[in-house]
């Protein structure tokens, strides 16, 4: 997704990655194209219990 390396994203910290509430899988991330209007979320890993 060009916007993760627009913004310098490290990759590794993109674990969750959605467009419009949908979860966008790592392999499929290079080939998605956003849309004007598309709303983006991003989240690194976390961890608890």
């Amino acid at each position: 997704m060009q916007l993760i390396d627009r913004y310098a994203l490290p990759k590794q910290l993109c674990h969750l990655v959605l467009v419009n509430g949908l979860y966008i899988e790592p392999v499929q991330r290079d080939k998605r194209q956003l849309l004007e209007g598309d709303v983006v979320a991003i989240w690194p890993p976390i961890a608890g219990g």
